[in-house]
């Protein structure tokens, strides 16, 4: 996934934001794509590549902290984990 398509989904409404409302939303198949930062806890990034790897849900690396996921995707805070819906 792109740095401009995540753009595009969180401009379009199209995105979770936050691990809690990720691994909900994976859990129940409703997302295609999650994308985690490099300093997301290890207990929640395993709980969601498990939950992930079972529903057939694309997970990738972001390369960057919380903090510059946060500023991508034009928020003033940190995001551990954001999702694009399906």
């Amino acid at each position: 996934m792109s740095v401009e398509q995540l753009r595009e989904a969180v401009s379009a409404r199209k995105a979770l934001l936050g691990s809690r409302s990720v691994l909900r939303a994976v859990r129940m198949g409703s997302v295609k794509s999650v994308i985690i930062a490099t300093n997301c806890p290890a207990p929640v990034a395993a709980d969601i590549q498990k939950y992930a790897k079972m529903a057939g849900i694309t997970v990738e690396q972001f390369d960057g902290t919380g903090k510059q996921l946060g500023t991508l995707c034009g928020k003033p805070f940190s995001i551990a984990v954001a999702a694009i819906r399906g």
